[in-house]
């Protein structure tokens, strides 16, 4: 075998399958269609549901007939309510999709390519805000930044600033969102400036270009891959949120699109069918923007990692060293200790609302009874365990898809492949809410008895978390030459061992960064778990969103507390494997 035997398909090196042994190539094809099969059931079935829901003017159900095809589920988007919504989630999503990219790309630079002070304070500040839930993070900040009883707003009240800082308005989604999706996009940033070979660098500096320059024009374009996957998937992911403008945006009657599904869903009689029908518009924004990705990577190549050794460089920052690492600080504690201090005063006073600024330093205010009542409870010790069983089996079983997919798409020139790639991403096109649903459809369909047991959780999290897990790794696989896989098949190896000896001690970092978000993103995740649990089977996320709609605040902010505590375990534990391997 040679590799000339390459073939360039779509601007992207592949190999061939048809070399190797008969029964390589055999176990290589099963393997592939067996992967199509999980994908099938994962993101077609359910996709088929939601259009079943959104033409027709009944909900699928097991043993009914199909409801009549009908168009009039998609006027729910043609009203004011509807055209509003559209308009804003729009806003918030470039908004705060920028912000969030603009931050987290900043932190993985400084984390991964600079000499800044205390180097690992910066790469953990990359990740750790995913130890806060984002709907524990918009109750925290509700409780920080209310226009009437914030304790920001009761601090410039004391101070006698006629100042008001209103997180229940746009630019406070915006702002929230903005800190709290930005480890996304730096997760992805980081891997790839790791594996980022210095040589184009070195080589426009020695030829007398600026620091600023070599950044903006050698190293930005070169981890271009990384950087779209990242801003398209922050976007998606901000565009379908719905916790927190449900908490935020419900005082001013802000309403994005995903508020709009769940109010639709949740209204008595709910309509489910109007629902679904706005979750085939947010699919086809997505769509157009994917689209726009790839037209902006078509014919171009990002390969810079080969079968030559190198060692990533090392910018110096100079006098520039403090102020960034001040930057770094106040992120941290904007995202991490305000929220997480707001939380501690309402969990150990019980108070939702304080009359004055001085009330938050008055000791005896304080107890620790509600806080022990609330994480020694039964509840919470049995949903604690549902959320590690399923993230835990999320993380496993997806990441061995997620591996199996990037190498499909990217390394072969297998048919259907590149609908294959599309799968990948159009989960997060799909509203979790309604994804959530059309998992239970699903689920209530199939004659396998999945339905009522974390199996179905696990299976809505490796499918909600796809484009997550597959991005990452992608990414990274797009910069790793296929040279490397055809020197071990020169050897004897077959492909799937090629893969496993050549490429994926390459990918390790991104592997781990991977398993790890998807851990986390599966104990974080609510929206496709609201509508999956049982009394058996309800996660932490559930628990603590069910206390909030029942408005024990108490119990709220304890159990946010040592929900979120248990999420920096994993996060310190866990962000230590994303240091340079």
């Amino acid at each position: 075998m040679t590799v000339a035997d390459d073939a360039k398909t779509g601007g992207v090196t592949t190999i061939p399958v048809t070399a190797g042994r008969p029964w390589q190539r055999f176990g290589t094809r099963g393997i592939y269609l067996l992967v199509v099969l999980v994908m099938v059931v994962l993101v077609i079935i359910p996709m088929i549901m939601l259009l079943i829901a959104a033409f027709t003017d009944s909900p699928p159900r097991p043993g009914d007939p199909l409801g009549n095809f009908t168009v009039e589920n998609f006027n729910a988007i043609l009203t004011s309510r509807g055209i509003t919504a559209a308009v804003n989630s729009i806003i918030i999503a470039v908004c705060a999709g920028a912000f969030a990219v603009a931050i987290g790309t900043g932190l993985a630079w400084v984390a991964a390519r600079t000499d800044v002070p205390w180097r690992a304070v910066a790469q953990t500040a990359g990740i750790i805000p995913l130890f806060i839930s984002a709907f524990v993070g918009a109750m925290a900040w509700s409780l920080v930044a209310s226009p009437r009883s914030g304790y920001i707003n009761l601090l410039f009240s004391t101070l006698g600033w006629n100042i008001t800082w209103d997180v229940y308005s746009i630019g406070g989604i915006i702002f929230v969102q903005s800190l709290y999706y930005s480890p996304y996009p730096f997760l992805f940033v980081y891997g790839a400036l790791r594996l980022m070979n210095p040589e184009l660098e070195e080589a426009a500096l020695v030829h007398g270009a600026r620091q600023w320059t070599v950044v903006t024009n050698v190293t930005l374009p070169i981890i271009r891959p990384a950087l779209l996957g990242a801003g398209v998937l922050t976007f998606a992911l901000i565009l379908e949120d719905f916790p927190i403008p449900t908490i935020l945006g419900a005082a001013n009657d802000v309403q994005t699109l995903p508020s709009y599904v769940y109010s639709l869903m949740t209204v008595a009689p709910s309509e489910v069918n109007q629902a679904s029908a706005v979750g085939i518009v947010l699919l086809a924004l997505l769509v157009i923007i994917i689209v726009t990705q790839r037209l902006l990577l078509k014919g171009k190549a990002y390969t810079t990692v080969s079968g030559k050794g190198f060692r990533p460089g090392m910018i110096k920052l100079g006098r520039w060293r403090w102020p960034v690492f001040s930057l770094v600080m106040l992120y941290l504690f904007l995202a991490i200790v305000v929220p997480i201090a707001a939380l501690a005063v309402a969990a150990f006073s019980g108070a939702r609302y304080l009359s004055s600024f001085r009330d938050l330093f008055d000791p005896s205010a304080y107890s620790a009874d509600a806080f022990i009542d609330s994480v020694t409870s039964r509840a919470f010790i049995q949903a604690t365990s549902n959320s590690f069983i399923a993230g835990g089996a999320a993380a496993l079983f997806g990441l061995v898809l997620f591996v199996l997919l990037a190498y499909f798409v990217l390394r072969t020139n297998l048919i259907g492949k590149r609908f294959l790639g599309v799968l990948t991403v159009a989960p997060v096109a799909i509203p979790s809410l309604v994804m959530g649903i059309a998992f239970f459809w699903t689920w209530s369909v199939i004659p396998l008895p999945v339905y009522g047991t974390l199996a179905v959780l696990v299976l809505a999290y490796i499918a909600r978390f796809i484009p997550q897990g597959y991005g990452g790794i992608a990414a990274s696989m797009e910069q790793i030459h296929p040279d490397l896989e055809a020197a071990a098949e020169v050897s004897g190896a077959g492909k799937m061992r090629a893969l496993w000896w050549a490429t994926v001690p390459l990918l390790r970092t991104s592997i781990i960064s991977a398993g790890l978000m998807v851990l986390i993103l599966s104990i974080r995740e609510l929206a496709s778990s609201i509508f999956l649990f049982t009394s058996r089977t309800r996660v932490l996320s559930v628990l603590v969103f069910g206390q909030w709609e029942n408005g024990q605040w108490d119990r709220v902010a304890s159990m946010s507390l040592a929900y979120s505590a248990i999420l920096l375990v994993i996060t310190v534990v866990g962000g230590k494997w994303l240091k340079p391997a």
